[in-house]
């Protein structure tokens, strides 16, 4: 019988000055937990940047982003104002009850969510958020977020719609980028082709957009536009390709 609660976290630190003179200073913090009852065990893993809080906008930042990740741990009700060790204790005893109710051999748990910078300016910061859950069920789930945050305003995070010069433009680009993705067939609608969750003929901005260096990505998470099977849909356009379409960042 394996019972138990380990915890692990390691913090590299890492100093840097974007070519814009934007200083900035975070360490990368790395959590692990792992949870065992019986002969099944629930892991979590998280890795994200934590900026020094030398001013409010940090300071914030760091909250919005560590306030994220910790979001993945809710299973079920979860009182608003836990601390970050609560929440992992909180997932420990989801999965307990979870694996005490099995007949047959409980399943592993999984949870692993990273989020990584993905573009710095003077105006904004960006992240790429990668979770990955398996708690139970046919399969796991894979989702990717970003978060852009305006350094103007400490904490806010921008809607990426904000971003956005000329949707009509942008969905033009998106549609061929789909088709050719997926190789549909010239003639054929998108909702004619039968294998996307589509109504209409035209295609729809996905969830998550965020700024990966100069370039705007796209990502259809699974369900959002097609079905498990067929994955995530990425798509990458080039800012110098979108300019007047999506506002490039300094």
């Amino acid at each position: 019988m394996r019972k138990g609660l380990f915890f692990m976290i390691l913090a590299v630190f890492t100093a840097c000055e974007n070519p814009d003179g934007v200083y900035y200073f975070y360490d990368i913090v790395n959590k692990e937990l792992e949870c065992c009852d019986e002969d099944a065990c629930a892991s979590v893993y998280m890795t994200y940047p934590r900026f020094k809080p030398v001013n409010p906008t940090f300071r914030q930042m760091n909250q919005r982003v560590s306030g994220e990740l910790y979001s993945y741990l809710q299973i079920g009700d979860v009182e608003e104002q836990a601390e970050e060790n609560e929440m992992f204790e909180f997932f420990c005893e989801a999965f307990k009850e979870a694996a005490s109710g099995k007949v047959e051999s409980p399943q592993n748990w999984e949870l692993d969510t990273r989020a990584n910078i993905t573009q710095m300016g003077t105006e904004t910061i960006s992240l790429r958020i990668n979770h990955h859950q398996f708690t139970g069920g046919a399969h796991p789930n894979s989702v990717v977020s970003y978060m852009i945050f305006d350094l103007s305003e400490p904490g806010k995070v921008l809607d990426p719609l904000e971003l956005i010069l000329d949707r009509d433009a942008l969905l033009e680009k998106v549609e061929a980028a789909f088709r050719e993705h997926h190789k549909v067939e010239d003639g054929i609608s998108l909702s004619e082709d039968g294998r996307f969750f589509l109504d209409k003929d035209s295609i729809f901005l996905p969830s998550a957009m965020g700024y990966e260096g100069k370039d705007w990505v796209m990502v259809y998470n699974t369900y959002e536009v097609a079905p498990y099977s067929m994955g995530q849909t990425v798509l990458s356009f080039s800012l110098d390709e979108l300019k007047g379409i999506v506002k490039g960042w300094k």
